[in-house]
């Protein structure tokens, strides 16, 4: 937050109006990361107000953002018209990530309105939209929480083959992305082990060259020695 509210402060000092739009937005998304909604909900619109004053287009982030945030503050009218908005704007050009984030939104709050036939339509659109975006090992938040609710609701219904399959699935994920875990602790021990090695040879070599400079110190005072020793001899002889 204090990072962004310091950028929010230069695009004011260099008049910057619309990259000041985007300051507002991040402070906001950072406020709702940090579980502060009101702080949020005001940042949010604030950078919706001035994109509006500027006669920019509103994205379809900007209700989604505004929906989520009104979700959290249990203000659920708000939510679902916000995201609704946001789902009706030019859906072919969005972030699938954040349209299964929308219908999971809303399959959440039918949900607690008991309206189950509805909540089940939103996680089905939100699955489906999950499903393309997924990899072996990232965007797995929204697709494990969808088919978490799925099971649930198969189970109410008694459908128990797909509640089934959603369990499975939901199993698999789980384990590819555990295995990718354990696949990145595995490179990450290589790279500290390599690491240390690199370093032994480091410290391998610093001590050797220690050792010729002591070694070569040594020959020198020892050169010196004699020397002296020398020149003692010839003055005693001298006398």
């Amino acid at each position: 937050i204090r990072y962004h509210k310091r950028a929010l402060d230069f695009s004011i000092a260099r008049g910057d109006q619309p990259e000041l739009a985007v300051d507002l937005l991040n402070i906001g998304s950072s406020y709702r990361q940090a579980g502060m909604a009101d702080s949020a909900l005001l940042y949010y619109r604030k950078s919706m107000q001035l994109k509006q004053a500027l006669g920019f287009r509103i994205p379809a982030m900007h209700y989604n953002n505004l929906g989520l945030v009104y979700y959290d503050l249990l203000r659920y009218d708000s939510a679902v018209y916000f995201l609704e908005q946001s789902l009706a704007l030019d859906p072919a050009k969005q972030d699938l990530l954040s349209l299964a984030n929308s219908h999971l939104t809303l399959g959440l709050i039918a949900q607690s309105q008991q309206a189950q036939i509805k909540a089940k339509r939103s996680f089905l659109r939100a699955y489906r939209l999950s499903s393309k975006v997924l990899t072996d090992s990232t965007n797995t938040g929204i697709h494990n929480e969808v088919l978490n609710k799925l099971y649930r609701l198969y189970q109410l219904e008694g459908n128990y083959d797909s509640a089934f399959y959603s369990q499975c699935e939901l199993a698999k994920r789980n384990r590819l992305v555990q295995s990718r875990l354990v696949e990145a602790m595995r490179l990450k021990s290589q790279f500290e082990v390599a690491q240390y090695q690199k370093l032994e040879v480091q410290n391998q070599l610093a001590l050797s060259k220690s050792r010729a400079e002591r070694f070569e110190l040594g020959l020198y005072l020892l050169g010196a020695l004699l020397l002296l020793f020398v020149v003692l001899v010839l003055y005693l002889h001298a006398k």
